[in-house]
């Protein structure tokens, strides 16, 4: 083998590798894994079935015969893990991309004794699996639409009348983000100047009993409703005043 090394660092995406995921069996994934530790500097290795069967499995020979290796290798090779070729009678493997799945340090080892693969195969290998990991990806996910920059101005626009209108302002910063989020149309707008129009008429606010404007923006949908309908969900005002109104009726202090 080349080199003085040991091992190599397999990097944890190879557990999702597309390619990987598409083997046949598992000890063709087996095979395909044990052999990372073995690849030289440019990603080559030997390959002839009886050498991968005494490096990669020598306790494993009933199960790992040299059919079901070169097997497994062609499998390998039809999914692009590693490029199969025979030069001069002998075999080897060629990882197309070997720093995807491994890292190793550069400048650690020699340069491959192993002869590279022929230039045309290679390429036109390459070319076939590149073609079906394109046809294999999922749909890009759609763009997100940019906002139209006429309209962000105009629904500002309607938030600072609305806030300029509003009798409490506490809270802007948080009253617009909802009021941005709710009101995204002409038609919400409308619906959004009838429920501050109505809150701000209402029998609560004459009180002076007032949300912070930051709630009212983000609840404004709750005053839809006429006032003679009653104003949305009771709060802690409408609750107090209405314990006040009942102890008066019974004749005892609050």
């Amino acid at each position: 083998m080349a080199g003085d090394f040991d091992g190599r660092v397999l990097r944890k995406g190879i557990c999702k590798d597309r390619r990987v995921a598409k083997l046949k069996t598992a000890w063709a994934k087996l095979l395909y894994t044990w052999t990372i530790p073995f690849l030289d500097s440019l990603g080559r290795m030997e390959a002839d079935p009886d050498l991968i069967q005494g490096m990669i499995f020598p306790r494993h020979t009933k199960q790992a015969t040299l059919d079901n290796i070169t097997d497994w290798l062609k499998d390998i090779h039809q999914v692009g893990l590693y490029f199969y070729y025979s030069v001069g009678g002998e075999w080897f493997l060629q990882c197309p991309t070997p720093e995807k799945n491994l890292w190793h340090r550069k400048g650690r080892e020699r340069s491959s004794p192993f002869p590279p693969p022929p230039k045309d195969k290679y390429e036109k290998w390459l070319k076939e699996i590149r073609s079906h990991d394109s046809a294999d990806l999922p749909d890009a996910p759609p763009q997100k639409k940019e906002k139209d920059p006429k309209k962000k101005a105009l629904v500002d626009s309607w938030f600072e009348k609305s806030w300029k209108d509003y009798p409490l302002k506490i809270g802007k910063r948080e009253a617009r983000e909802h009021f941005l989020r709710s009101v995204n149309s002409e038609e919400k707008w409308n619906q959004f100047t009838k429920a501050l129009r109505t809150y701000i008429l209402s029998d609560r606010v004459k009180k002076g009993y007032i949300m912070d404007g930051k709630n009212f923006f983000k609840e404004w949908e709750d005053w839809l409703q006429s006032p003679e309908k009653g104003q949305g969900k009771e709060d802690v005002f409408d609750r107090y005043q209405r314990k006040k109104d009942e102890a008066k009726k019974r004749g005892k202090k609050d």
